[in-house]
C-alpha cells in the first residue's frame, strides 16, 4: 500500500469515527444560531430603547404573540392554507415553463414564436397582474394560482432556454460521432446538461411564489399569510404583523432547504448544490 492511500484511508477512517457532526461540519450551523442571536440581541435593545412598541415591537413580544397565534390554531391554519396555494401554483407554473423552455432552446422556430410574447410580459409584476386575474377567474383560488403560476412560469423558462443552449457542443458531437441523434441526443446529452440550470430556476421561482401568494392574499384573499397581515395592519397589531413575516420567512427557509435536499437526492448526478 502507498503513503497516499494510507494517508486517504486514514482520513476516510477518521471522518467515520468523526460522524456526520464532526467540528467542520457543525460549524455552520453554530455560526448561523450565533448570527440569529446577535441580531435578535441587537433588535431587542434598539426596539426597546428607541422605538414605540406600535412601530417596532421588541422580539419577546412578538414571541409572546406568536405563541399565542400558534396555540389557538390561527398561525398554522393560516399556514396551511399559503402553502397549499404556493405548491399548486409553484407546480403549474413550473411544468409549463420547463416544458417551453425546453422546446425553445431546442428549436429556433419555436423560440421566435414565443420569446417576443414572453419578453413583453415578463416585466410586468405579478402584483400589476392581479386585477386581471381576479377579472378573469372570480374570487377564489382559481386566481391565487394563477398569480403564483404567472411569477413561477418566466424565471423558470428563461432558465430552461439557457440550460438547454448552454449545453457543451463537444459533448454533442461526441454523441453523434457514436450514433446519437434526435430525440436520443436529446435525452441523452441535452436535458442532462441542462438539469443544473433548471433546478436553479425552480429554486429562484420557489421564493417568486411566496413573494406572489403573499400579494395575492393581501388583495383577494379571507385566509393565509397575506390575510394575516393584512389584518394586523387595520388593527394596527404591530406584533402580529411580525408574527407573520416571521412565519413567512420561516416557510421561505424551509422551503429552500428541503428543496435543495431534494435536488441533491434526487439529481446528485447532475447538481451540485452549494451547501
Amino acid at each position: 500500500m502507498t503513503q497516499v492511500e494510507r494517508t486517504a484511508n486514514g482520513q476516510s477512517a477518521q471522518q467515520k469515527q468523526q460522524g456526520p457532526w464532526h467540528k467542520g461540519a457543525a460549524r455552520p450551523l453554530i455560526v448561523f444560531v450565533l448570527a440569529l442571536a446577535l441580531w435578535g440581541i441587537l433588535w431587542q435593545l434598539v426596539a426597546a430603547t428607541f422605538f414605540s412598541p406600535y412601530l417596532l415591537p421588541t422580539p419577546s413580544s412578538v414571541a409572546v404573540s406568536l405563541w399565542s397565534t400558534i396555540e389557538s390554531g390561527e398561525l398554522p391554519a393560516m399556514i396551511w392554507m399559503s402553502f397549499i396555494r404556493i405548491m399548486i401554483g409553484f407546480f403549474l407554473g413550473a411544468m409549463v415553463g420547463v416544458l417551453l423552455g425546453l422546446a425553445m432552446g431546442s428549436s429556433d422556430t419555436i423560440s421566435g414564436l414565443f420569446d417576443p410574447v414572453i419578453e413583453l410580459l415578463r416585466p410586468i409584476s405579478t402584483v400589476a397582474i392581479i386585477p386581471i386575474a381576479l377579472v378573469w377567474f372570480g374570487i377564489g383560488e382559481s386566481p391565487k394560482y394563477f398569480i403564483v403560476a404567472y411569477g413561477v412560469f418566466f424565471i423558470t423558462v428563461l432558465n430552461t432556454v439557457a440550460g438547454v443552449r448552454q449545453t457543451p457542443l463537444v459533448r454533442k458531437r461526441a454523441a453523434m460521432c457514436l450514433g446519437a441523434k434526435g430525440w436520443r441526443l436529446f435525452f441523452l446529452i441535452v436535458l442532462p446538461s441542462a438539469v443544473p440550470y433548471v433546478m436553479t430556476g425552480l429554486r429562484v421561482a420557489l421564493g417568486s411564489a411566496f413573494t406572489s401568494i403573499i400579494a395575492a392574499e393581501m388583495i383577494a384573499a379571507n385566509e393565509g399569510i397575506g390575510y394575516f397581515i393584512m389584518q394586523a395592519r387595520l388593527l394596527v397589531q404591530t406584533q402580529r404583523i411580525f408574527v407573520g413575516l416571521a412565519a413567512l420567512g420561516l416557510m421561505g427557509f424551509a422551503a429552500d432547504r428541503l428543496f435543495r435536499l431534494l435536488s441533491h437526492v434526487l439529481l446528485g448526478k447532475y447538481v451540485r448544490v452549494a451547501r
